[in-house]
């Protein structure tokens, strides 16, 4: 059961709901000892432990250590799966990776990128949320794995210094579009992606991911929900629904790989210098409809909104 436990750990979505519960859990616990008096030597204590990477790091550190000691075979079988489970085809070029769909939870870009465990994985620096980075201890882990902020201006500092770096350039907005088989991306008003190649002369390097959508069957009712969608108007942020169902297939990665999720990256799309947003939308575009002609398996659909 245990060993089970280990593959679901590793779900992307899961990894995220563990730290937010450390979290809300060091917060009560905070809060707690602050009703002894014990205020200042607290709070001192909290700022320490939730935003100190290196004893965050050297905690999970610890406590992989201690797991690997007993269960080895189970955790190298779980990540020779995962590797065999999702595939990146393409070469690595320095630019600006704009990955396709967001899907629910961006798992294919966070797992080839991030953390490198896929095959062929083109690691590299992966934007996302700012409100995630500024949660304690997710912050810390997401620092050491080299995500980083989503900020226009954090982007162009990597990208002038010549630095890859992976943008789901959709947003959480495509999650209200996750349906299985129907590629649906949020990009033909997106222009912050075509800025940051036009400034720092970066080609922008379209991926697209045949099985993200799949991943997790999404409960439409509730994702799509008008207070969802009131959240996400007024907070920034989606919660993403799922059929705990899906999680199957990670709790067998201990023995077998579960259906292959496929990414293919097209042609660098260089911008010419009398490039303007437009043209070159224009030209990322056609690259991304090319990319998807010439890969896509026949049960899938793609649209632009």
């Amino acid at each position: 059961m245990f060993q089970n436990l280990l593959g679901i750990i590793y779900s992307p979505p899961i990894q995220a709901y563990t730290c937010i519960i450390i979290t809300l859990l060091v917060v009560i616990i905070i809060l707690l000892l602050c009703t002894f008096q014990f205020i200042s030597l607290c709070m001192i204590g909290f700022i320490y432990l939730t935003h100190s990477s290196i004893i965050v790091k050297k905690a999970f550190d610890f406590c992989y250590y201690v797991v690997r000691l007993f269960f080895n075979k189970t955790i190298t079988n779980i990540e020779k799966n995962i590797k065999l489970s999702f595939i990146y085809h393409g070469d690595l070029v320095p630019g600006l990776y704009v990955w396709h769909p967001h899907g629910l939870f961006a798992c294919t870009p966070y797992i080839h990128t991030a953390l490198g465990m896929g095959e062929n994985s083109p690691k590299m620096k992966l934007a996302t949320l700012r409100f995630l980075l500024k949660m304690p201890i997710i912050s810390e882990i997401s620092k050491e794995i080299g995500v980083i902020d989503s900020d226009y201006n954090i982007l162009k500092e990597e990208l002038v210094k010549k630095n890859s770096v992976s943008l789901i350039v959709g947003g959480i907005e495509e999650i209200f579009y996750t349906e299985s088989y129907k590629i649906k991306l949020n990009i033909k008003n997106r222009t912050g992606y075509l800025k940051l190649s036009l400034e720092t002369k970066m080609p922008l390097i379209p991926v697209i991911t045949y099985g993200e959508n799949e991943l997790y069957e999404n409960i439409g009712e509730y994702t799509n929900s008008s207070w969802n969608k009131y959240i996400k108007n007024t907070l920034g942020i989606i919660i993403p629904f799922f059929k705990l169902k899906s999680l199957e297939p990670w709790s067998e990665l201990k023995d077998k790989p579960f259906r292959p999720v496929h990414s293919y990256a097209g042609p660098p799309v260089f911008p010419e210098e009398d490039d303007t947003i437009d043209t070159l939308r224009e030209k990322y575009l056609s690259a991304l409809q090319d990319l998807f002609d010439k890969t896509h398996p026949e049960e899938y659909t793609m649209e632009f909104v």
